[in-house]
């Protein structure tokens, strides 16, 4: 993600804030937190972050964790609850409307698509090699 963002010029909060989503998101409680952590005024903050990116603060934190939820969610047996709080979420029940937001479908049937789409890939490379 961070890389796309290299094509323009962004804030030196802004890419101090990127760089602490991208090492912290697990732990961070709230958005305060980072502004406090990289030594920022909160309002400034979000005032640059929003002028550069286009996307709150906020936002961006949660598609940072779904994002790192899809690859948890693609590679590992773990359970979806156990996801929702690796990546940083406080309970379930937000991490599946939060996924579902953006993704249009609930963690557990996105795995599901995922795992059939992998399954019929796997038979179609079966199958012309048959052939």
């Amino acid at each position: 993600m961070r890389n796309e963002l290299n094509l323009r010029e962004i804030s030196k909060d802004t890419a101090d804030a990127l760089k602490y989503i991208e090492i912290n998101y697990k732990i961070i409680r709230n958005v305060v937190e980072i502004a406090t952590n990289i030594g920022c005024n909160y309002n400034t903050l979000r005032y640059k972050f929003y002028k550069d990116l286009r996307i709150t603060l906020e936002q961006y934190l949660i598609n940072f964790r779904i994002k790192n939820s899809c690859e948890l969610l693609e590679s590992s047996d773990m359970l979806v609850k156990q996801i929702a709080y690796e990546v940083g979420f406080r309970d379930e029940i937000s991490f599946i409307k939060q996924f579902k937001e953006r993704r249009g479908v609930t963690p557990r049937l996105y795995r599901s698509n995922i795992r059939f789409k992998k399954f019929a890939k796997h038979i179609l490379e079966r199958i012309r090699k048959i052939i």
